[in-house]
């Protein structure tokens, strides 16, 4: 449950065989457990990779960074990946700049996101 300052939604799903968190909101030190809790929650099936959909956050600070770098840890330990989906600028800039961009994906669309999966 989220404390009632967090500024972060999660909804888990499957699609194709593929778990899909998709988040909206902010995702910062008051939120980044409900991104951790939504990971491992996605986690727990098993599924070799992971797909994130960020098209709805708006702003995302260290502590989010460091959820999707833990993600991507355990993610690669299975031989699979972590691919965002819809990042908006910023987000990608400073996934560029953090160099996270050579541990995860990041694509425009749910489907390329799938297509990557299913390969």
């Amino acid at each position: 449950m989220q404390p009632d300052n967090a500024k972060l939604e999660t909804v888990v799903s499957e699609v194709s065989g593929v778990p899909v968190i998709k988040a909206e909101g902010e995702i910062d030190a008051c939120s980044a457990n409900e991104l951790k809790l939504a990971i491992d929650m996605a986690m727990e099936t098993g599924a070799r990779d992971l797909i994130i959909d960020l098209g709805n956050v708006s702003y995302m600070d260290s502590n989010g960074f460091t959820a999707l770098f833990a993600a991507t840890k355990q993610i690669k330990s299975r031989g699979g990946a972590v691919n965002l989906v819809a990042c908006n600028d910023s987000i990608k800039r400073l996934i560029k700049l953090t160099c996270l961009d050579s541990a995860m994906q990041t694509l425009e669309t749910m489907d390329a996101a799938l297509q990557l999966s299913a390969e």
